[in-house]
């Protein structure tokens, strides 16, 4: 599969590696940011199941009343398999407690029972920025929700932690107009028991399920970011064992200049990456020409680290795989 043609932040300068597929499906490459040069940056692809009211106008208050301590959207699901949602919610004030997103049954168009599902996360109320010509995105993830049914009416929920304050509370953007005709907005509080629609409204939400192996690059969205390298990414090759992606990354400005090797891995089960950026090979000058290549006459450093990869046992132990790795760096940086 090629890279997609729109993965929004990525740097053309470097080449990303990938695609990686986890156990669950989905699809990753691995790239330099484009604004930073000394992030590296993972992207997945995700398709949406419901995009909701957009960047609408119709703001909605969460915890400044009773009426109002939870804040829910319906959409109608098309039958995939549910990894996150992702909602404008910014605060006023100086809340510190903490948000929720819970997925609920419906009938008749209002939440009923227990959540089904309730967000593997939080999002603090510290963590928030306040509106300035944009509304900050909240991305809520959830795990191991396969039984949501197709063409079937389902309600997000968000919901306030602490108690109810007029004064420091969370807005969750949205649409004026009810533009989305798979659900609308609801509310909740206990100044108001029961479930109430609020007529004419949706809230901006993006439901997001895992690609599929049809069309996995229906949308890229970066994940998670890793920060630790010094002067700018300038390679990366991978390797994949299990659900774990290992990555060699070169770190510095180009071959005339002191580039040194560097280590890090991510968990595409946990999207996240593990540990802290380890140097394998302190930074030194490659010699050569750029007509002859970095290092005279013998292959480019991003060649090499993909042939080293490449020739990998299946299951290296993370013992031999850096002991490998500290091996590789000598001779990508040996005189020629």
């Amino acid at each position: 599969m090629a890279l997609p043609v729109a993965i929004s932040g990525i740097s053309t300068a470097v080449a990303p590696v990938g695609p990686f597929k986890s156990s669950g499906g989905a699809y990753y490459f691995f790239g330099r940011d484009g604004t930073t040069a000394t992030t590296l940056q993972s992207y997945k692809a995700l398709n949406a199941a419901a995009v909701i009211a957009p960047g609408g106008a119709g703001n909605q208050n969460l915890g400044d009343i009773t009426g109002q301590s939870s804040i829910g959207q319906t959409w109608t699901h098309d039958g995939s398999t549910v990894t996150s949602v992702r909602v404008h919610i910014w605060k006023v004030g100086a809340p510190t407690d903490t948000v929720n997103a819970e997925i609920y049954a419906t009938s008749a168009g209002l939440p009923v029972g227990t959540a089904l599902f309730t967000s593997t996360n939080t999002v603090s109320g510290a963590s928030l920025g306040t509106v300035s010509g944009a509304q900050p995105v909240s991305v809520f993830s959830f795990s191991g929700v396969t039984t949501l049914a197709a063409s079937t009416m389902y309600a997000l929920v968000i919901n306030r932690s602490g108690a109810v304050d007029a004064s420091n509370y969370y807005r969750w953007g949205g649409d004026a107009a009810d533009t989305y005709a798979g659900g609308t907005t609801l509310r909740k509080g206990t100044s108001i028991p029961n479930w109430s629609v609020s007529s004419g409204t949706d809230r901006d939400v993006t439901i997001i399920s895992a690609s599929s192996d049809t069309a996995p690059e229906t949308a890229w969205s970066s994940i998670a970011t890793k920060t630790g390298f010094t002067t700018a990414i300038l390679n990366i090759a991978a390797y994949q064992v299990g659900n774990v992606i290992h990555m060699l990354v070169q770190d510095g400005t180009g071959p005339a200049t002191l580039v040194a090797t560097k280590y890090v891995s991510y968990d595409m089960a946990t999207d996240t990456f593990l540990a802290t950026v380890e140097t394998v090979s302190a930074a030194s000058i490659l010699t050569g020409t750029a007509a002859s290549g970095w290092g005279g006459a013998r292959p480019h450093p991003t060649l090499r680290l993909s042939r080293f990869f490449k020739t990998r046992p299946a299951r290296p132990s993370r013992f031999r795989l850096r002991t490998a790795t500290h091996q590789l760096a000598a001779r990508i940086f040996a005189s020629p």
